[in-house]
């Protein structure tokens, strides 16, 4: 899953990168500033593979037959089987991992360096601003704790008329906003340091925000040759370390020649030739990525529920109404009736069938798979005309550790009966399932007490293990209990391993069973005797 969110996002950066590059130059054609395009592609290739990481699962929706709920839930519906041993997603997140603290230390390292710098600096005014005169750090600014512009204290000695476009050179950055501009782009490399994209954006923004400095400075006055100038000599004499936090324009330059260039032709043409190329190649990078395919999201919504056809997110449940589910679920669990045994365990959904009225009819495991891995829900015996609704809910602050794999909730339809149910006029007499009902996020209803097994008969007998994973089913004749004996003597089960035995009324399998459904849970750690 996250493999192919990562590739999505590595193709957003890429549309994003061409789309800035083919609009920077028409910006600059027509006066506007250069960063504009920069900016707009970092935010795009940021936020949209977050969007699409967090957004609401894609819902499934019913067919007109009512069988496409069977078909649309995949395994990303619920979680899936655990596997053993490192997983792509594993190495991936583990990479970015290290990847983010290297890019978060060299920050902050950086930081540190200009905090100590600036801390040891005098503070005079020069050209009407405030300057801190440091060592060898600068030029720059910093606009943590008090915004100030930082010069070495070699370039106060420069001449009056090139120093005071160096400090109005450094006031436009603070004006303009540029210091949090490069945090931005600083904050979005140690978000996805794997992103060869945001890097050149980061780059490519850093040299935009000189060029349009360099636009302001020159604009308001500035002669084209003594500001060229003072570029080279600022240039030549910077002995500053490498800072790579907030005082980026200290920290590395601008392409001197393309800054030069862009001061002598200020405003370049472009042919319509030029123009139609540069905006087909905009359009094109927005077409593809609109079209890109998207990746399942990495922290879809917690449950659903389908009805009439439609699908919608469930609304967050309240402190008491979680509580209220897990109590719920684990009553119905530990009343156990019917099961339609498709095998699993706790690591498979766990799946309960409700009548109408909310009573518990019919649990089990989707434990099935089909050839492609996603589980079997033809393996519910269920016919997907006989279900008002379905809950699909994954949140673990919902459900008990029974349900850790997440829950499926069907709801029948009035006077519909899952397919091992009986029905009224079949068993007139058969008393009701004593599992409690569940509302979505709502409270327990009383349940009846167990049943007890009753010596002789026909029952279809269920063998399951501590954790509900089925281990045998039958119909079998129990034998009546004799001295020592116990109902149970012709079953593969040793009588000290039961935990418990429930029955439940009998099923509509056109067998006589007299006795009903019994279920057996054995005591932890055992199991059916080979044997036996």
């Amino acid at each position: 899953m996250i493999v192919a969110w990562v590739l999505y996002a590595l193709l957003i950066g890429g549309c994003a990168v061409l789309a800035a590059a083919a609009m920077e130059p028409l910006c600059a054609a027509r006066r506007i500033a250069r960063r504009a395009p920069w900016v707009a592609a970092l935010v795009v290739a940021i936020v949209v593979p977050l969007l699409m990481a967090v957004r609401p699962v894609a819902l499934p929706t019913l067919s007109a037959d009512g069988q496409a709920y069977l078909s649309t839930l995949s395994s990303s519906t619920l979680a899936a089987t655990p596997v053993t041993g490192w997983t792509w997603d594993q190495l991936i997140l583990a990479v970015w991992g290290i990847g983010s603290l290297v890019v978060a230390a060299v920050i902050a390292e950086g930081t540190w360096r200009l905090h100590r710098a600036a801390r040891g600096a005098a503070t005079t005014t020069l050209d009407g601003e405030v300057v801190a005169l440091t060592r060898d750090v600068g030029p720059g600014v910093r606009f943590f704790g008090t915004p100030r512009i930082l010069l070495p204290s070699r370039l106060a000695a420069l001449e009056s008329g090139r120093r005071a476009l160096l400090v109005r050179h450094e006031r436009e950055h603070l004006r303009a906003g540029d210091p949090h501009l490069l945090m931005l782009s600083l904050a979005a490399l140690g978000a996805m340091p794997w992103n060869p994209a945001l890097w050149f954006i980061a780059r490519r923004l850093r040299a935009a925000l000189e060029l349009d400095c360099d636009a302001r400075v020159l604009s308001a006055g500035g002669d084209v040759h003594d500001y060229g100038n003072l570029l080279l000599t600022v240039a030549a004499s910077r002995r500053s370390p490498r800072l790579p936090a907030y005082l980026a324009f200290a920290a590395s330059q601008s392409p001197l020649e393309r800054r030069i260039r862009a001061m002598t032709n200020p405003r370049p043409s472009l042919g319509a030739a030029s123009q139609c190329a540069l905006g087909l190649a905009i359009a094109a990078s927005i077409v593809t990525g609109c079209e890109a395919r998207r990746p399942e999201p990495l922290a879809p919504v917690a449950s659903y529920t389908i009805v009439d056809g439609a699908a919608k997110p469930a609304a967050a449940a309240t402190a008491a109404q979680a509580d209220s589910m897990r109590d719920a679920v684990s009553t119905a669990l530990r009343v156990r009736g019917p099961s339609f045994g498709a095998g699993g365990t706790l690591n498979d959904p766990l799946v309960m069938i409700h009548d109408a009225d909310g009573n518990v009819v019919m649990t089990g495991r989707l434990g099935a798979r089909t050839a492609n891995g996603t589980p079997a829900f033809d393996s519910i015996p269920v016919a997907a005309s006989e279900i008002a609704s379905v809950d699909v809910i994954k949140s673990a602050s919902l459900l008990p550790p029974e349900a850790k794999a997440g829950l499926i909730r069907i709801v029948l339809k009035p006077g519909a009966r899952s397919a091992t149910q009986p029905s009224s006029a079949a068993t007139p007499s058969a008393a009701p399932s004593a599992a409690p009902s569940i509302a979505p996020y709502g409270m327990t209803e009383p349940s009846a007490s167990r049943a007890s097994p009753a010596a002789g008969g026909r029952a279809r007998v269920i063998v399951l293990s501590h954790e509900g994973r089925e281990l045998y089913r039958k119909v079998l004749t129990l034998a009546p209990a004799s001295g020592a004996g116990s109902p149970f003597d012709g079953l593969p089960v040793a009588t000290e391993d039961i935990a418990s035995v429930e029955v439940t009324k009998p099923d509509a399998s056109g067998v006589d069973l007299t006795q009903g459904i019994v279920t057996i849970t054995l005591k932890p750690g055992r199991g059916i005797s080979a044997g036996r």
